[in-house]
């Protein structure tokens, strides 16, 4: 899905960023769309609810994209999953990270799917 976010810059410019909520490429254009200020953590509170935050009761480790027009649209996002994933960890915040992989992982994100570990072939002795 991909999706047209305007970034403030100043009253009068807006620039517009083309961000795609699927994409691979690790957590590249979250800082863009991510809740910035207290105010944006809130509103974000206030529309979807705790489900877009790692730790909703002190508003830290956000996971939806700060700016929603629809309370429909609410819901983590894979790239936010994967930066509150990697920040909780840098932390040794233990529990959200567990909590973060998990909605990843129902959620389908492809940074939870692992590559397959090899098995080293047994060297049989003679």
């Amino acid at each position: 899905m991909v999706k047209k976010v305007s970034i403030r810059r100043s009253k009068s410019k807006s620039k517009k960023v083309v961000y795609n909520k699927d994409a691979t490429d690790g957590v590249r254009g979250w800082e863009k769309v991510k809740p910035h200020s207290v105010g944006d953590r809130r509103k974000i509170m206030y529309q979807c609810g705790p489900k877009c935050f790692g730790d909703p009761k002190n508003l830290k480790y956000p996971v939806c994209p700060a700016h929603i027009s629809k309370p429909s649209e609410c819901g983590p996002d894979c790239k936010g999953l994967l930066a509150a994933y990697i920040r909780s960890r840098q932390w040794k915040r233990r529990s959200i990270s567990k909590k973060v992989k998990k909605s990843a992982e129902r959620l389908g994100c492809q940074w939870t799917k692992g590559k397959a570990k090899r098995r080293s072939k047994s060297k049989t002795r003679k």
